[in-house]
């Protein structure tokens, strides 16, 4: 609750859309945590869209390895979220994104061994924390 109290008096103080948009990232970021997967939906939208307006090739890798995450979190394919998470970015080099993507890469090893059956949705489903 804190650290979003802070988010919001940055965002309220700060006309840097670049700024904004890591600010965005990191409201999505800790309402993820939270379980709170609309709320971080919205903000991790915010803040790609926000981050393409500013240059339209930048990337930023992170807010998408988040999105792939909520969406799956809501039962939804994240095919291009992921995809996009593994694109060379602005902030490719930080250690949380190398922690998503290995989170991505750990299910592909896992059905590799362990194929889904044939009806299977596209969704990842969680079985252990």
């Amino acid at each position: 609750v804190e650290a979003l109290k802070l988010i919001e008096k940055g965002l309220n103080n700060t006309t840097d859309a670049y700024a904004q948009a890591i600010l965005y990232k990191n409201m999505g970021w800790i309402y993820f945590n939270q379980r709170k997967f609309v709320q971080a939906q919205i903000f991790l939208n915010k803040s790609i869209i926000l981050s393409k307006s500013i240059v339209p090739e930048l990337k930023l890798s992170g807010n998408h390895c988040l999105l792939a995450q909520v969406l799956e979190s809501q039962k939804q394919i994240a095919k291009e979220e992921w995809k996009m998470c593994f694109s060379r970015s602005e902030d490719s080099d930080d250690p949380e994104i190398e922690k998503w993507q290995q989170i991505y890469l750990d299910r592909i090893m896992h059905y590799r061994n362990h194929p889904p059956p044939d009806n299977w949705d596209g969704v990842f489903k969680h079985t252990s924390k």
